[in-house]
């Protein structure tokens, strides 16, 4: 057996024990009208298995090309123009990923002769184990858009339900490139360039009518004292785009606006508090929309909710269903998701940074089972309906006993 490769695949191994640049290895056949030509057709197929096309005839030109090539087996010349190929084909002109090949076997048949060869080459893996989160992007359509847009990658990040993919910091990114490109850089960290992923979802966020303005000055005329008043806002659209198919999976508009008896600086700062909380709860819609909140675990009287710090609070009620049948649209065949009958309540009685514990009410849930769970709102949103009603009643007041004021000491 002929074995050839280039001296530094040692290092890449004992490298990669480490690390996430790892050396993996592809075997085939190939057969031509001499021991050589068999071994680059091997060495084809094991590429198209590694790297999903074929090189077609690319190594056989190359050795046709090159007098020095031999007959016998690899050499540097022909692994570079190897890595090259791919490079060209994967477009990431930085990474050369073969580290080498060997023949393995190599024999004549009455038709010609016949070859197994295995490709040896450098890939990245990634960091952490793999899941079925959905990757995203956040766009701010336009400046105003901007200050929205990075409280809800925010809040997007700490629902734990998404990859959240950023487009931003290109200049920290080059700078790492060209490290990972550099003599200083350890063999094989170059398998992490051409690695970027593609999102699946893009979230776009839209603002218009935004105002940021102060309030006439009202003067006291007993005392001269000068009150101020400021309001600001904006209306906003969100949308999420499946990006293969352009198609709108989600959208949420609507608008906001705040005052302050203080000058603009003050009310700037209560639209960005104000923007903060509407962030939290579009990622708590959207999460809710493409991942219903689920039992992970069934604990007798008490079950494991895959909600946690963030998204959940003790206190909280929730209706507890189980799935049932999938339903299809008859007419567009589109998906309308599934049954869900209720089978229980609950309330959430602890909450950890990744899950939370609930006390099961008026209902029994079994091991095995698909269930779906979803926030009691009618339950939750009571006190805040008579707070609101209350603040209301109090605001009107206000008003009211200001005006009889406006009436009385102001110009």
């Amino acid at each position: 057996m002929i074995f050839k490769i280039i001296s530094a695949l040692a290092c890449a191994l004992v490298f990669t024990a480490n690390a996430q640049v790892v050396t993996l290895s592809k075997d085939a056949r190939g057969t031509g009208d001499s021991r050589g030509e068999a071994v680059l057709v091997a060495l084809e197929n094991a590429v198209g298995k590694a790297f999903g096309f074929q090189l077609e005839g690319e190594l056989s030109r190359y050795a046709s090309e090159h007098s020095s090539y031999s007959n016998d087996g690899g050499s540097e010349e022909l692994v570079s123009s190897v890595s090259r190929e791919i490079s060209k084909r994967t477009n990431t002109p930085e990474n050369m990923p073969v580290v080498g090949y060997e023949v393995l076997d190599a024999f004549e048949t009455s038709s010609g002769w016949e070859a197994q060869v295995r490709l040896l080459y450098k890939s990245y893996q990634r960091l952490g184990a793999s899941d079925n989160r959905r990757t995203v992007v956040v766009y701010a359509e336009n400046e105003s858009a901007a200050i929205f847009a990075e409280a809800l990658e925010n809040a997007l990040v700490a629902s734990r339900r998404f990859n959240l993919l950023t487009r931003d910091s290109e200049t920290a990114f080059n700078r790492e490139r060209d490290f990972v490109q550099g003599a200083d850089a350890a063999f094989g960290e170059a398998a992490r360039l051409g690695q970027g992923e593609g999102a699946d979802y893009l979230v776009v966020v839209k603002t218009s009518g935004h105002y940021n303005r102060d309030l006439p000055v009202k003067v006291i005329k007993a005392t001269g004292e000068r009150l101020y008043a400021s309001e600001a806002g904006l209306s906003y659209s969100i949308e999420v785009v499946e990006f293969s198919s352009r198609e709108v999976k989600w959208r949420k508009q609507g608008g906001i606006g705040v005052e302050s008896d203080k000058q603009r600086s003050d009310v700037s700062a209560k639209l960005a508090a104000r923007l903060n909380r509407l962030s939290s709860t579009v990622a708590t819609d959207l999460t809710e929309a493409i991942y219903p909140a689920r039992i992970a675990r069934v604990m007798g009287s008490q079950a494991i909710l895959n909600r946690g710090d963030g998204a959940i609070q003790v206190g909280q009620r929730v209706n507890i269903y189980i799935a049932g049948e999938a339903l299809i649209d008859p007419q567009s065949g589109e998906s309308l998701g599934a049954l869900e009958l209720q089978v229980a309540t609950g309330i959430v009685v602890d909450v950890k940074p990744k899950f939370s514990v609930l006390q099961v009410k008026d209902g029994a849930l079994g091991a095995g089972e698909d269930y779906i769970v979803r926030w009691d709102e009618a339950k939750d949103s009571k006190p805040a309906q008579r707070s609101s009603s209350a603040k209301r009643e109090l605001k009107q007041q206000t008003t009211e006993s200001l005006k009889t004021l406006d009436d009385a000491f102001l110009n």
